[in-house]
C-alpha cells in the first residue's frame, strides 16, 4: 500500500512537471496564428464589491484546440494586475492557473496556460462618476476571434435609469439582484467590440451580499445627553458644604445658651 501511494505521487509530480515544462514550452513559442475562442461571456459588474467595475471574462476554446495551450485574453493596461486567473479543473471547480502579463501601451495581454478547455479572468477597471452619473465603457480589441460572444451586466443596487448598448435580450432576477443579458452572436477577429453602460447613483452603497451584511458604524452618542423634561437630578454639590456650616452653627448655639455654673458660697 505503501509503495502504491509513493507511485501515485511519483506520477503526479511527474504529470505537474511535464506540463509545466510544457508551457514553458509554449511562452517560448510565439504562436504565429490566432487562438479562437469557440465562446466568450463578458460579465460587467459595476460597484458589487468596490466602487468599480469587476469585470470578468470566461472563456471556453474551440473544440478541436490541442492541449495544453496558450489563451491570450486582452486587459487594460490601467487595470493593473488581474484580480483572478483560473481554469477550470477536472470536477468543474475553478483552479489557479498559470499565467503571464505582457504589456503593450493601453493594453496588456493575459497568456493563460491550461490543459483545459475554459479558462477564466478577472480585473477592476475604473468606474467613471461625476456629479452621481456613472459611466463605464468595456473595449474588446481586434484579433481575438469568437464564435458565440454574450454578456451579462449588474444592475447596482439604488441605480436608476440603467442603460446598457448593445440592448440587453432578456433580464434575470437572481440572488435579490437584477442581470441584464444578450446574446451578441460570432466575432470575426478583423472586428472589435464596444459595451457601455450608465446609470444615475445618488449612494455609496455596494451590491455584494457581504458587503450588504456588513455592519453599519454609528457614530458615538454625545459625552453628555440633555435631560428629558421631568427627568432632571438636583443639583447636590451644595449639600456636605451646608452641613457642614450647620453643625458649627448648632455647635455655637449650644455653647453660647447654657447658663453659667453655679459658684460655691
Amino acid at each position: 500500500m505503501r509503495r502504491s501511494a509513493d507511485s501515485d505521487r511519483r506520477r503526479t509530480s511527474l504529470s505537474r512537471l511535464a506540463l509545466t515544462f510544457v508551457a514553458g514550452a509554449l511562452l517560448a513559442t510565439s504562436a504565429s496564428a490566432q487562438m479562437r475562442l469557440g465562446s466568450l461571456e463578458i460579465r460587467l459588474w459595476p460597484e458589487y464589491d468596490r466602487p468599480s467595475v469587476l469585470v470578468i471574462l470566461d472563456a471556453t476554446l474551440a473544440a478541436d484546440t490541442s492541449l495544453p495551450a496558450i489563451v491570450p485574453l486582452p486587459m487594460p493596461t490601467a487595470a493593473g494586475s488581474p484580480h483572478a486567473v483560473a481554469k477550470l479543473g477536472p470536477n468543474g471547480s475553478l483552479l489557479v492557473a498559470q499565467h503571464t502579463v505582457e504589456a503593450a501601451g493601453d493594453w496588456s495581454t493575459v497568456k493563460i496556460i491550461t490543459d483545459s478547455l475554459s479558462v477564466h479572468l478577472e480585473y477592476y477597471a475604473p468606474l467613471l462618476n461625476a456629479d452621481s452619473q456613472c459611466q463605464f465603457r468595456f473595449f474588446w480589441p481586434e484579433g481575438f476571434p469568437i464564435d458565440l460572444l454574450s454578456y451579462e451586466v449588474l444592475h447596482p443596487i439604488g441605480a436608476t435609469n440603467m442603460s446598457v448598448t448593445p440592448a440587453a435580450d432578456r433580464i434575470v432576477e437572481a440572488d435579490g439582484l437584477t442581470f441584464y443579458q444578450a446574446d451578441l452572436g460570432a466575432l470575426p477577429g478583423s472586428e472589435s467590440l464596444s459595451l457601455t453602460l450608465a446609470y444615475a447613483k445618488q449612494t455609496a452603497t455596494l451590491s455584494s451580499p457581504a458587503a450588504q451584511a456588513a455592519p453599519s458604524t454609528f457614530p458615538s452618542p454625545p459625552a453628555t445627553a440633555p435631560a428629558e423634561d421631568g427627568g432632571s437630578k438636583p443639583d447636590l454639590t451644595w449639600l456636605p458644604i451646608a452641613l457642614i456650616v450647620l453643625a458649627v452653627a448648632v455647635g455655637l448655639w449650644l455653647m453660647f445658651r447654657s447658663p453659667p455654673r453655679p459658684g460655691k458660697d
